[in-house]
């Protein structure tokens, strides 16, 4: 929602050549309730402003002075993403017209022609202000009625259905969309799937009934349109091109797909069991949707949401239908993501209404609950840019406590591996919030790769209070005993997560971790030789050494690598290749030339994707020894230690911050490279029309530079998101 179009507080650029022309303009937004309005007169005078200040919507010509144009200030607001609630509309003669195909591809909000009057004006104002009321102030559908009408006026149909289907699978919750589809299909001739997509609206919503049949006396000759869609093929108006369905009661299953294919979506696999639906997720991830009973044969819902999570539904929503639902199952089923509940018997509308939220937060996700998912799940999955992405749009919602966001960035502090910054955060967020499951879970990790391990067995153990059937928290408990010696405990542990679900992947990589840290390499290769991959716990085992260095437990460290080494099956060479330039790495960076030449020797023999660097850092030390100088290597970058977080937080103290109680200032450089998501600029992102004329796109070739200064850099003045 544009909260600063609704209460007018949003900060006005007119931009306009001519001062009587000018002044005209400021007089008509003042009286539309916009007190703060600057005019001036070029593009470039524009671009300074908003440099400096926050703007949250521009008035102008389209070519207001001779070296900048509007199409240029265009681009840099959709491309800058502090300018992401900046919205931009634009006064054209009839031959400027042309731009407009362009312009909404860039996120045009309107158009409104000349000449005008201050009368004619004055009703094209309050036109747009009472267009973006009707949307609840939504900047992507108030682009839309000026985006249609013009391709409407231009006979543009073709452009006009892929769009208007755009918008649908953005909004599928709002079928009066679907409407809009009727009149370019019909002067298309493409009659059946109008009459396809009205049958559609009537299956979903009877009440619908007095919108349909104006429209199909108007553009479809009054054909007959029943509830069941005949006419052309349904139209698949959700986007969904798989969705899974876990449902061993095939009555049920059947009308779950009846109802999905109202909905035009037919491409449904069913299962009946939890394993055979974990081994598909496995080998087809990420599917659109998961429909799944709670109780289903072999891997029941507390464990068969944990495999999907974990073995290839890390990002696709989740929505469990069952009425066998207890209250101790719904702290898991939060935690693991699900993205919605629905009780049995199935009621149609209300099964349709929440499987069509579902998608479209998905998609779209504007409440904060889909927020904070979609962001862990995408953190957890690597899938960083789409995470920052979402995080934009979080952190500039002022409706979102300052508890909330700490406790984001502390989940973006640790997947990025500032582990004291996440500490930090999450004490924050604790401190305003009080305990949350997540942040107890986010904490016992981050200490744990902090070596804190006696706070974070505390944090983990009152989590699993929390939600006791956590398969994943069970295996750090067990690994927090093992790093504190207590292997008897570890095991326990380990045993009550292998009651729950022994095949359960994690479970098998935990007891190789635990057998290699209690020095029983016989049974770790026993272990390891029966997982699918052991990049899991090689990784596990390297970061445990790193950070034993970094926590100047150097010997430590090189006594992990020594033992990871011994438990590495034989038939894995190119493995053991990589942690022995690990162990030799760490001889030299103590200085123990000799040991580590030893270890770059073996190395030469085996045909790995570290033999080139270990060749190289094997002359550099021969190099060094020769000459009698000290080896020196150059610090990381990707990662922090405590010692290097410890350093910043000096700095930040230096200059009056505190780095444990304030957030930390947003990366811009990274985020300019992310590009914001379909629904947040207007129509950028969803209109893509077929053709462009080049001399139009060459108007945004050669953009003036354009650099936000500090205010906006510090948000001081952004305009609020929410």
């Amino acid at each position: 929602m544009d909260v600063n179009f609704k209460d007018r507080s949003a900060k006005v650029l007119v931009v306009e050549g001519s001062g009587a022309t000018r002044t005209l303009i400021s007089e008509v937004v003042k009286k539309q309730g916009f007190s703060n309005v600057t005019g001036v007169p070029t593009i470039k005078d524009a671009l300074g402003v908003m440099e400096a200040d926050a703007v949250g919507w521009v008035i102008c010509s389209v070519f207001a002075d001779q070296s900048e144009n509007a199409i240029h200030l265009l681009k840099i607001v959709t491309e800058i993403p502090q300018l992401r609630y900046t919205r931009v509309s634009f006064l054209l003669d009839e031959e400027e017209q042309k731009v407009l195909v362009y312009s909404f591809q860039l996120g045009l909000l309107s158009y409104h022609k000349k000449p005008f009057t201050k009368d004619s004006l004055n009703n094209e104002f309050e036109g747009l202000i009472k267009t973006y009321e009707s949307t609840n102030y939504n900047a992507t559908l108030t682009a839309a009625v000026y985006l249609r009408q013009y391709l409407t006026d231009e006979k543009m149909d073709k452009d006009l259905i892929n769009f208007e289907k755009s918008l649908v699978n953005l909004y599928p919750s709002d079928y009066d969309l679907l409407f809009n589809l009727i009149p370019p299909m019909s002067r298309l001739d493409r009659k059946d799937d109008a009459t396809a997509i009205l049958g559609q609206v009537l299956a979903m919503d009877p009440e619908k009934k007095v919108r349909v049949d104006k429209l199909r006396n108007d553009y479809l000759d009054g054909v007959e349109i029943g509830q069941d869609g005949e006419g052309g093929e349904k139209y698949n108006f959700l986007g969904l091109d798989n969705v899974v369905v876990i449902e061993p009661d095939e009555t049920v299953s059947n009308y779950i797909m009846e109802v999905l294919a109202d909905v035009g979506v037919t491409d449904v696999q069913v299962f009946t069991d939890g394993e055979e639906a974990a081994s598909h997720i496995a080998e087809s991830p990420n599917p659109g949707a998961i429909l799944m009973e709670w109780r289903v044969p072999s891997l029941p819902g507390p464990l068969l949401v944990q495999r999907l999570k974990a073995e290839g539904g890390e990002v696709c929503p989740i929505m469990v239908i069952s009425s066998l639902l207890q209250a101790d199952d719904i702290p898991l089923v939060k935690e693991m993501g699900v993205a919605n509940c629905l009780e049995k018997p199935i009621d149609k509308t209300l099964f349709l209404r929440k499987l069509i939220w579902t998608i479209q937060q998905d998609r779209n996700p504007s409440e904060q609950a889909t927020m904070e998912r979609k962001i862990r799940d995408f953190l957890k999955a690597g899938k960083t840019e789409d995470a920052l992405s979402i995080k934009s749009s979080f952190m500039g919602d002022s409706k979102i406590s300052e508890g909330a966001k700490a406790a984001i960035e502390a989940e973006f502090s640790y997947y990025e591996g500032r582990y004291e910054a996440s500490k930090a955060h999450g004490i924050e967020a604790i401190k305003l919030c009080g305990d949350s499951l997540f942040m107890l879970n986010l904490l016992g990790k981050s200490l744990m790769q902090l070596r804190e391990f006696d706070v974070a067995l505390k944090c983990f153990k009152k989590a699993q209070q929390l939600s006791p059937q956590n398969i994943e928290r069970l295996c750090s408990i067990s690994e927090v005993h093992s790093e504190m010696g207590d292997h008897k405990e570890a095991e326990k542990t380990l045993e009550e997560a292998n009651k729950i679900d022994a095949d359960n992947k994690g479970v098998a990589e935990t007891a190789a971790k635990l057998a290699v840290n209690s020095g029983d390499s016989s049974r770790a290769k026993v272990i390891l030789s029966k997982l699918d991959s052991i990049g899991n716990v090689i990784s596990f085992m390297n970061n445990s050494a790193v950070a034993l260095a970094k926590c100047n437990m150097v010997d430590e460290g090189i006594e992990q690598y020594r033992k990871t080494l011994k438990s590495i099956p034989d038939d894995q060479e190119g493995t053991k290749a990589i942690v022995t330039y690990n162990l030799a790495l760490a001889h030299a960076r103590s200085d123990e030339l000799e040991e580590a030449c030893l270890h770059l020797d073996r190395i030469k023999k085996v045909d790995s994707r570290v033999k080139d660097k270990s060749l190289a850092l094997l002359r550099r030390i021969k190099k060094a020894m020769e000459a009698g100088t000290t080896l020196t290597f150059a610090k990381g970058t990707s990662k922090q230690g405590p010692e290097q977080e410890k350093q910043e937080e000096e700095k930040a103290k230096a200059k009056g911050k505190s780095a444990t109680s304030t957030l930390p200032e947003v990366d811009y450089e990274a985020m300019a490279a992310v590009e914001c998501r379909p629904g947040e600029h207007a129509c950028f992102m969803l209109f893509f029309p077929e053709e462009v004329a080049g001399e139009i796109t060459k108007l945004s070739a050669d953009p003036p530079r354009f650099r936000i200064r500090f205010a906006i850099e510090k948000e001081e003045s952004l305009p609020s998101a929410s």
